[in-house]
């Protein structure tokens, strides 16, 4: 007798994190649109040093999966003690956002998509089936690839299809950059730029949705300064909002401690 292979249902998990003190800036309202916008995912928050939310959302279809433990404590690589002020910073925020993708997808099933979505995001329209399949079909990584800038990806949304092998191993290529401090070895230290650099490396072009197609016209008509948030000009802006940088924080939030980069909410 043959066994047939059993077929499991696509899964789908969004995954987020955000400093403590940012839970009461804009973590919560993340929560609360997602739940009024995209009411039946399933959301992981990654919290960092055994920190806990204060109150949990109560919402009857948003499902919580907390991790209340990762170890966020980067090791203080003797490379990444050499580097500038703003390099050390850049390791702490983007590694710590690296190890809570990477520690999430460590606890995730195999079976389906995991979604990075930054918690600074705000979703405004429902999303629906349709426009996730336009995102999602067909590739095994969906991620928007910036039009002027080669060396950089917008990481604000980023999906992973964990069914593939080829995936699994660009995320823990990733995590590992930061735990071990090769890093530091890159010329810019940040997400976004290891993403579109280890993307090169592991020839994933073929497999990967670009998000940013279809605007690159506009991103050269507005320049490279303008070209650096290409997010609300793509499907992506169809849906959500990404209070990106401290003035789209400001405009959105209120006042925020601009004051030592360091404590900006991530």
């Amino acid at each position: 007798m043959k066994l047939e292979p059993i077929k499991r249902p696509t899964t789908y998990r969004v995954v987020t994190s955000y400093a403590p003190s940012a839970e009461e800036v804009y973590g919560r309202r993340f929560l609360a649109s997602i739940a009024q916008h995209w009411p039946q995912m399933d959301v992981t928050v990654v919290t960092e040093d055994g920190h806990r939310p204060k109150m949990l959302p109560a919402y009857e279809h948003l499902k919580h999966s907390w991790v209340s433990h990762l170890n966020t404590h980067l090791r203080s690589h003797p490379q990444i003690r050499a580097g500038s002020e703003q390099n050390q910073v850049r390791y702490r925020k983007f590694g710590a956002k690296l190890l809570a993708l990477y520690q999430a997808y460590l606890c995730h099933n195999w079976h389906g998509w995991l979604i990075w979505i930054d918690a600074d995001v705000e979703f405004k329209n429902p999303v629906t089936p349709e426009w996730l399949a336009s995102v999602l079909g067909g590739h095994k990584l969906a991620v928007l690839l910036r039009p002027a800038n080669p060396n950089g990806a917008e990481t604000g949304f980023t999906a992973y299809d964990l069914r593939e092998k080829a995936v699994r191993h660009f995320i823990n290529t990733m995590a590992n950059e930061y735990l071990s401090g090769n890093v530091a070895e890159r010329p810019d230290w940040t997400d976004g730029a290891l993403f579109a650099a280890v993307h090169r490396e592991h020839k994933l072009g073929r497999m990967t949705h670009d998000l940013s197609v279809g605007i690159g016209e506009w991103a050269t008509a507005k320049g490279r300064k303008a070209a650096r948030h290409p997010f609300p000009h793509s499907i992506l802006g169809e849906v959500m909002e990404h209070h990106k940088g401290v003035s789209r924080k400001q405009a959105a939030y209120g006042h925020l401690d601009t004051a030592h980069p360091s404590k900006l909410p991530r």
